[in-house]
């Protein structure tokens, strides 16, 4: 389906304690036919590990625009929100955040 992603990341913060690994799947449709500013949305999942602690899972959204900067180059520039599902008020410090998101992409 033209405009549609779909991603997996994995992340790993080691050296200091505790230990973090993220895993995050995640979908976007980008509006592909609109002209040189492209708007996207997506939304995803992400299971937290933090060593010795409860795995920590959250779901999320994201909304923004691809800018065209190049035959086959776009900077991304949004917003995303996540929410952790049954988080611990008195553990965390907060339970949802939103914070901007800036990307470079080449397309093929």
């Amino acid at each position: 389906l033209d405009g549609l992603s779909a991603g997996l990341a994995f992340e790993s913060w080691s050296g200091a304690d505790p230990g973090i690994t993220k895993f995050t799947p995640s979908v976007r449709y980008v509006f592909y036919g609109v002209g040189a500013v492209k708007p996207y949305v997506g939304a995803f999942f992400r299971r937290t590990d933090i060593d010795d602690r409860p795995s920590l899972d959250s779901a999320g959204g994201r909304a923004g625009v691809f800018v065209q900067v190049g035959r086959n180059a776009y900077f991304g520039f949004g917003a995303t929100y996540e929410s952790y599902l049954d988080c611990e008020p008195s553990v965390y410090v907060k339970c949802e955040s939103t914070y901007p998101e800036l990307s470079f992409a080449v397309v093929f």
